[in-house]
C-alpha cells in the first residue's frame, strides 16, 4: 500500500493499492477535503458504497515473476519488430531516474497533456507523486523524446505506469512510437531485474472509450491479464460547499499549488 499527500490545502489523500478501502475517521473526513483509494483489490461492501463514490477499474498487468523469455513471447509479433527496430536503428539514451531538480521532465510533460487535450498534473502534485517514483526517459541526440512516470508500491512489488509522454511533432510520430514500445520493453525488464517487482501495472484500459482504442491497443501489444479493482472517494462535508460557494478561478488557484 503506498499513500501520498498530493496537496496539503486544501487536504487530500491518496492510498494506491490497498486491499481493501477503509473508512477514515470521522476527524480525518471533516480534516481532509478528500480521500482517495485509488484500485482497491477487494470490492468494496454495501456500508461503504453507502457513504463513499465507488467505482471499477480495470487495468492491464504484467507477471514480472515470468522469465524474460516468457515475457518477450508474450508480446504481440508487431511489437517485438518494431522494438528490435528501434533498438538497433535509432541513436537512443534510456535513463531512470528519482529525482529532476530542474523539472525538465515535467516541462515536457504538460506540454503533452497540453497538446492532446490531457489533464495537467500541477507542479506541486508532480513532485509529491515524484517522491513516490521512478522516471525513465529516453533520449535522442539529447533530447527527451520519450519519458514514463511509475509509482512504486515496493511493499507489495508494484509498479503503476502513471504518466507517459513523448515528442508530438508529426514528422517524428513513427520513431516515438518505436522508442515508446523500446522504453515500455525496458521498464518491464529494469522493474523485474534491478528493482525486483513482480507486477507491472499499465495505469488502466478503457476498453469501451473510442478515442482511447487504440491506447489500449498499444498496452494490449505487451500480453498481461485484464483485472478489475476498485476506486473509493471520501469527501469533507466542506467538500460541497467549497464548490459551490467558493469560485471556480480561487479553486484552480489553490490546487495548482
Amino acid at each position: 500500500m503506498l499513500e501520498v499527500r498530493v496537496r496539503s490545502f486544501p487536504r487530500t489523500k491518496v492510498v494506491w493499492f490497498a486491499e481493501r478501502a477503509v473508512p477514515p475517521s470521522r476527524l480525518e473526513r471533516l480534516a481532509s477535503y478528500q480521500v482517495l483509494f485509488h484500485q482497491v483489490q477487494e470490492k468494496p461492501s454495501a456500508e461503504v458504497e453507502e457513504n463513499a463514490t465507488v467505482s471499477a477499474f480495470t487495468t492491464l498487468v504484467n507477471d514480472l515473476t515470468s522469465n524474460e523469455d516468457e515475457l518477450w513471447q508474450a508480446l504481440r509479433k508487431s511489437t517485438r519488430q518494431e522494438i528490435q527496430a528501434a533498438g538497433s536503428k535509432l541513436p537512443h539514451q534510456i535513463d531512470f531516474f528519482y529525482e529532476d531538480p530542474e523539472l525538465r521532465s515535467f516541462d515536457f510533460l504538460v506540454n503533452f497533456c497540453a497538446k492532446k487535450n490531457l489533464p495537467v498534473p500541477s507542479r506541486s502534485s508532480f513532485k509529491k507523486q515524484f517522491h513516490h517514483g521512478i522516471m525513465s526517459c529516453c533520449h535522442l541526440n539529447g533530447e527527451i523524446d520519450v519519458l514514463h512516470f511509475h509509482l512504486l508500491d515496493r511493499e507489495s512489488g508494484r509498479a503503476r505506469l502513471l504518466w507517459s509522454a513523448r515528442a508530438l511533432e508529426p514528422e517524428v510520430k513513427d520513431r516515438t512510437v518505436r522508442l515508446n514500445k523500446l522504453l515500455h520493453w525496458t521498464d518491464l525488464l529494469y522493474f523485474k531485474n534491478q528493482l525486483g517487482m513482480l507486477t507491472y501495472d499499465w495505469g488502466g484500459v478503457s476498453l469501451t472509450g473510442e478515442t482511447l482504442r487504440g491506447v489500449d491497443h498499444f498496452k494490449q501489444g505487451f500480453g498481461g491479464t485484464m483485472i478489475t479493482e476498485w476506486d473509493v472517494t471520501w469527501r469533507s462535508p466542506w467538500y460541497s460547499p467549497l464548490q459551490t460557494r467558493v469560485p471556480q478561478s480561487v479553486l484552480r488557484r489553490i490546487r495548482a499549488r
